[in-house]
């Protein structure tokens, strides 16, 4: 055997060994390597289960085309995949690094003008649109932590270039009934784009129901945005697509900023697939989050509803470094943010996990 075979042989077993000890459980890493427990990451809303082990497998049997650029067919597979199972064409999907740069590429091609947004959401479409000279009109979620339609509609205006909400809602974890998002959605797109973001869809109980996607079958105005990173449990991977008429495609397509991942789009045609750990993964954050919930209840913390991997908590005046204190319980969770100081967004994680933050809040807040 010649050496240089040799060299090529151990590091492709190095290689594929690393990325399956990359791929363990918290937990299994430390009793291999002897290394410290990772903290406990209750921030990124993640899917606390990992990702699905199809997707894991597929991983490994790619890095040997990582030089690679994503194949147009196993991008396209995947977008037919995806318009299949929406009852929609391939030209109505289109792909990118993470539902993240579909935002961005939203904020280009719609939002130069005027946004209406409620507030608290996820901030990245009009952070970026902020940065292109756009004016954000904000508004205040109702009483239920929903979204304030009828407020909402009040504040489009000519000059509105897209209107944008997010079902279930981040920070909130809040679901919007999906009647009357649906009627605001279908009114409000006669007048400006409507973005729909549904990354925590999948979470929901009824998440077919939930989804303003027939809104797109029937050609409407309305652009909806899904990702990979929640429950597919692909955070690090970076895939995510929207869903429209095809002009509105078109348009988000001319702003894609970068290159598809070869890697990734394998491993999301894989997950797509795996229904079996999307449904297992539901299951199994719908038990611990209704522990959790009763939790709050027995400490009179008040949250919002969810039907989400999170929890939108509100932990009381004066504990705006409640995540600087649970660092030092290895518990990850961020601090609360101005103006919504006295609340705290908290990633559903695994029983065990749920349980060392339980035990902490009960020292660092118990009543």
């Amino acid at each position: 055997m010649s050496s240089a075979y040799s060299r090529r042989a151990w590091l492709k077993t190095s290689v594929i060994s690393g990325a399956a000890l990359a791929l363990m459980p918290r937990g299994i890493e430390a009793q291999t390597t002897g290394q410290p427990v990772k903290p406990i990451k209750l921030s990124g809303n993640e899917n606390a289960y990992g990702f699905s082990p199809k997707a894991k497998q597929t991983v490994i049997d790619s890095l040997a085309d990582g030089s690679r650029y994503a194949d147009p067919a196993a991008v396209r597979k995947l977008e037919e995949r995806i318009a299949a199972r929406e009852g929609l064409k391939p030209e109505n999907v289109v792909l990118a690094t993470g539902s993240g740069e579909i935002l961005c590429m939203a904020a280009l091609a719609f939002g130069k003008n005027e946004i209406v947004a409620p507030t608290p959401t996820f901030p990245t479409l009009m952070t970026y649109a902020e940065k292109l000279g756009a004016v954000v009109k904000s508004v205040p979620l109702n009483s239920k932590f929903e979204h304030d339609l009828e407020a909402l509609e009040r504040g489009v205006s000519d000059k509105t270039s897209l209107v944008y909400t997010c079902n279930p809602n981040n920070p909130t974890a809040s679901m919007t009934p999906n009647d009357a998002l649906r009627a605001f959605c279908t009114e409000t797109a006669k007048k400006a784009p409507v973005f729909i973001d549904e990354a925590y869809l999948e979470y929901t109980t009824e998440g077919a129901r939930n989804s303003m996607v027939d809104l797109v079958r029937k050609g409407e105005n309305v652009i909806v945005s899904r990702t990979f990173s929640k429950i597919y449990g692909m955070a690090g991977l970076r895939v995510g697509y929207a869903l429209a008429r095809a002009d509105l495609v078109q348009k988000l397509r001319n702003f894609r900023m970068t290159w598809l991942n070869h890697i990734s789009i394998r491993a999301a045609l894989a997950a797509y697939d795996d229904q079996a750990f999307v449904e297992d993964s539901r299951k199994k954050n719908g038990t611990v989050r209704r522990e959790f919930l009763g939790f709050l209840d027995g400490m009179k913390l008040r949250y919002a509803p969810t039907d989400a991997n999170f929890v939108w908590v509100n932990v009381g005046p004066g504990k705006t470094d409640l995540g600087d204190r649970l660092k030092a319980h290895n518990i990850l969770l961020g601090n609360p943010r101005p103006p919504e100081a006295d609340w705290v967004r908290i990633t559903i994680g695994t029983p065990a996990e749920m349980g060392a933050l339980t035990k902490a809040l009960r020292m660092l807040i118990g009543v």
